[in-house]
């Protein structure tokens, strides 16, 4: 049995090295040239770093943008009151579908009075690097949408901060995999897609990214992944749990399978530290060694910031089992203050 597991950890090292190299080309600038593009921010809620967002969309390196925030009417004045402190835009949204949440209504409403034009849809906790627009639309150039996933910043050494941090690291490596899928903090789009089918496909999703990752890949169309303008996701987590099973829930939707095969992962990852455990062997945990260091590497043009999610990386994949099996049997999820069904 130990010496079956210590062909899996050479194994694993090795594969691991090999996603190192390959994952460099996820950094590359994309080729094209960039496009006149509205930028989108669905807004519900308080976020942290908020000003430091809004600058960050208001300052892209990019000829040619307009920036809206989309207010739900519930929140109309609370949100108005936010944006007076900031030169933006933004509209009130009608709701025009039941049973979607928040967020598919607000981009469901922004691609309706946008219409034919690229629309970018970004997040209020994110603070995007300056050549992220210029980037995101530049690849659309031989794709039909873009994205890129956000590297985790906690805003305090809180033990849910460590966690989330560690836990948001798994959203790259479906994407380094080759599994591509969009991300909703990061999406564009060209401008012919948001077309009545895929707004009337959409009425019904609670989950804005699953939803249109599946109606690219019904289309046919590819998506373009742009590492090299990784945005940055600022948090400072309070409901850990209910936000954990959330993103679970949402990697079930986009690949069960993949689900599966990620817990097979943490399972041998387990195996190998309790044989090391036992052994004290050093080649049981140097697949934990490479990992750190893959998820460092990802990370690196943030410096410091790279190393927090990085080592936590390691405890997270014992955290990702109880909350990957309790997504993957519970039918709800919550967010934003709303529960929803995920009819699956």
């Amino acid at each position: 049995m130990l010496f079956a597991l210590s062909l899996i950890a050479v194994l694993g090292d090795l594969l691991l090295l090999l996603q190192i190299v390959e994952e460099r080309e996820l950094f590359k600038k994309p080729e094209g040239k960039p496009r006149k593009a509205v930028i989108i921010v669905p807004l519900r809620g308080e976020d942290p770093s908020f000003e430091e967002h809004v600058q960050s969309l208001l300052n892209q390196d990019h000829p040619d943008y307009e920036l809206y925030y989309i207010i739900d009417s519930d929140e109309a004045e609370f949100q108005k009151q936010r944006l007076s402190r900031y030169n933006v835009n933004y509209i009130v949204s009608e709701r025009l579908c039941e049973r979607c949440s928040g967020k598919v209504n607000a981009i469901i409403f922004a691609a309706k009075k946008f219409r034919g034009k690229v629309i970018v849809i970004a997040d209020s906790d994110t603070v995007y690097p300056k050549s992220w627009l210029k980037d995101m639309t530049a690849a659309l150039e031989n794709n039909l949408a873009s994205t890129t996933f956000t590297w985790p910043k906690p805003l305090r050494l809180s033990l849910r901060n460590l966690l989330r941090a560690g836990f948001w690291t798994f959203g790259f490596e479906s994407q380094a995999l080759g599994g591509r899928f969009l991300y909703g903090g990061s999406m564009a789009f060209r401008e012919n897609f948001f077309d009545d089918d895929v707004l009337k496909d959409l009425s019904d999703e609670w989950c804005d990214d699953c939803a249109l990752t599946r109606i690219i890949k019904k289309k046919k169309g590819s998506i373009g992944y742009v590492a090299c303008s990784m945005p940055l996701n600022v948090f400072d987590e309070r409901e850990l749990w209910l936000w954990s099973k959330k993103e679970a829930r949402a990697v079930g939707m986009y690949s069960r399978k993949g689900a599966y095969a990620f817990m097979l992962v943490v399972a041998i990852m387990v195996a190998l530290l309790l044989a090391y455990l036992i052994t004290f062997n050093f080649i049981y945990i140097t697949p934990y060694l490479l990992w750190i260091v893959k998820n460092i590497i990802r990370g690196i043009k943030y410096g410091i910031d790279s190393l927090i999610p990085a080592f936590m990386s390691v405890p997270a994949l014992y955290f990702s089992i109880p909350v990957m099996i309790s997504a993957l049997r519970d039918k709800t999820v919550y967010w934003r203050g709303k529960v929803y069904s995920t009819g699956l």
